[in-house]
């Protein structure tokens, strides 16, 4: 069976979500929502897909593939108009004039039997409907239906969604009149976003699996969660992968957090949802709300606000002789360790000028940080290393020995010459900086560079996007003299495990 999906981006109330990824891509629970809708219909017998995009195709392409993982084929199809994107059905193949073919729109998923309502061939469209109030007789097009080829293949051109849904009715059959549900999840704002994410928890929605089993009722917790054991649950409450709780946090009711996020000590959040990589500061109040990274959207007043990240995370000025003392501090920790290191510094220096090509040291031309204007973004200096830059970003198979010799003490020189510390954030080019998120770039200039950051020490040497921003979040607020040095005692447990270039 062959099912049409249209996975542009068509509600406006979305748009301060969809900075940076497209509305079907909106997680509810442990999954983005256009994952849910594919799964459910792969479960009910579908095998080949239409889905026609708009907004960032290519990271709705890059979540969904082929549909290889799911035995099913998937074609993707571009749009240049969000409100009328339906021209496109001239273009399909439809080889079976009376189908049925499955006509769906990303931002809702209905509580029906779909199998139980496909007409047969005397009928040529089933619209599905839904009721947005319970016990109202107010009902709307849900954007799915059941509709023959000979249909699809004619809908007039330059049609909106529901000039489409009335033109559909009109070609129904006396018999078959259009089916209405009360019980379906939507994600045309960001109040049916929370309630779609209540709906799964309670199971009134429709029946989706979730990847992970509840370690008590109500309580979804994934793998690798660290959660503090002063904090407090109150089910229902779904926690992703490498999420972290602090002390006397306080989460739940209906509250999913996405993965690699940070929430800290004494927040306390409520009918909410915080989206990957986000980061929840110390006492951080979040009720009726959603967290995407620095951005609250509250639901109560109906409007987002974007926060600088030290407002969000807390004030982290330092004075001018604590940053001054921190520095020379710094220097003289690295000065110590490269007197006692040089004879394996000058050691692999000679292995590498006898065994291998090409020279010895690299250099690579990186951000001094932190930078407090523009001008400052262009102070740059030579971060040296024994491996080049671009074997730099593949060195996942590295061990953690193979990291402290190939880059981290040749990178001892640049930290005794004052140009970064020996822990803070990875060191970036010019041209690197500039392709990353404004947001996350402001947080980014703020804060020291460093030999080893958070992300390394917690997520391995190559994390994602998500990873490296909730690790440079969260170290942007707990950078000091203690947590550096409890990730430097870290960084040298990951050179003694074998299993490090595992990570």
């Amino acid at each position: 069976m062959k099912a049409i999906i249209f996975a542009t981006d068509q509600a406006p109330e979305l748009n301060d979500l969809t900075q940076n990824q497209p509305s079907p891509l909106l997680p509810v629970l442990d999954r983005p929502f256009i994952q849910h809708i594919v799964e459910y219909l792969v479960e009910r017998g579908f095998t080949d897909f239409e889905i026609v995009l708009n907004h960032m195709p290519e990271k709705i392409e890059s979540l969904l593939g082929d549909g290889t993982r799911w035995g099913s084929q998937i074609r993707y199809h571009l749009t240049r108009t969000i409100e009328t994107p339906y021209n496109l059905l001239k273009v399909l193949s439809f080889p079976d004039e009376e189908g049925p073919y499955l006509l769906a729109h990303a931002d809702m998923l209905p509580h029906v039997d779909l199998m139980a309502l496909r007409p047969d061939s005397q009928t040529s469209v089933r619209c599905i409907d839904v009721v947005p109030d319970k016990g109202s007789d107010q009902q709307i097009w849900s954007g799915w239906a059941w509709v023959s080829g000979r249909v699809l293949a004619h809908v007039p051109i330059d049609m909106k969604r529901n000039e489409l849904g009335q033109h559909l009715v009109l070609q129904e059959s006396v018999l078959m009149p259009p089916v209405k549900t009360d019980s379906y999840l939507a994600l045309q704002d960001p109040e049916t976003l929370v309630e779609s994410q209540l709906k799964m928890f309670s199971g009134e929605g429709p029946d989706l699996l979730l990847r992970h089993r509840e370690q008590e009722e109500g309580v979804w917790l994934s793998r690798n969660v660290s959660l503090h054991p002063t904090a407090r649950i109150r089910p229902p409450v779904y926690i992703a992968e490498n999420c972290k709780i602090g002390p006397h946090a306080e989460i739940g009711p209906n509250v999913s957090v996405g993965s690699n996020s940070m929430l800290d000590g004494g927040c306390v959040l409520s009918n909410a949802v915080v989206f990957s990589g986000s980061y929840v500061g110390e006492g951080l109040e979040v009720q009726d709300g959603i967290v995407d990274r620095n951005q609250l959207f509250s639901l109560r007043l109906g409007t987002s606000v974007t926060l600088a990240e030290d407002f969000i995370l807390g004030n982290l000025s330092e004075g001018r002789f604590k940053v001054w003392w921190g520095n020379q501090m710094n220097r003289l920790l690295a000065g110590l360790m490269l007197i006692i290191c040089s004879p394996i510094l000058v050691m692999t220096a000679v292995c590498l000028k006898l065994f291998r090509k090409g020279p010895v040291f690299y250099s690579q031309n990186v951000i001094s940080l932190p930078a407090r204007s523009e001008r400052d973004l262009k102070q740059t200096f030579s971060l040296l290393s024994f491996v080049s830059p671009s074997d730099l970003k593949t060195r996942t198979k590295w061990t953690g020995l193979q990291d402290f010799l190939m880059r981290f003490l040749p990178g001892l020189i640049s930290v005794v010459a004052g140009h970064l510390r020996t822990v803070g954030v990875e060191s970036l080019t010019p041209t690197a900086l500039s392709s990353m998120d404004n947001s996350w770039k402001s947080l980014y200039i703020k804060t020291h560079g460093g030999l080893i950051s958070e992300s390394f020490v917690y997520f391995g040497k190559n994390p994602t996007s998500d990873e490296r921003y909730a690790a440079e979040s969260y170290y942007h607020v707990k950078a000091g003299f203690w947590h550096n040095l409890q990730l430097l005692a870290k960084y040298f447990v990951c050179i003694l495990n074998p299993f490090f270039n595992k990570a």
